[in-house]
């Protein structure tokens, strides 16, 4: 003899979605999205280029000055929009 629970169809729901839940929706309020791979590889490497000035700097192989009035002028400073 067949069961009843034999006869029944699985539908393939969990029992939070057949209520409107999603598998997720206990996450914390306060918690920041995670950076992508990619942001964080470019994030990475952002930080190895300035870790290569700085020592540069220290070691004087580097000089950073400010820049002459004619060099300001042939060189002005990019627009925010341009920046990005």
């Amino acid at each position: 003899m067949a069961t009843k629970d034999a006869n029944k169809k699985h539908s393939g729901r969990s029992q939070a979605a057949k209520a409107g839940r999603s598998r997720g929706s206990a996450k914390k309020e306060d918690s920041t999205p995670k950076p992508s791979p990619v942001a964080r590889r470019k994030q990475r490497e952002r930080e190895e280029r300035l870790a290569l000035i700085k020592r540069q700097v220290k070691e004087g192989s580097l000089t950073i000055r400010k820049m002459t009035k004619a060099e300001r002028k042939k060189y002005p400073p990019a627009s925010s929009a341009e920046a990005k």
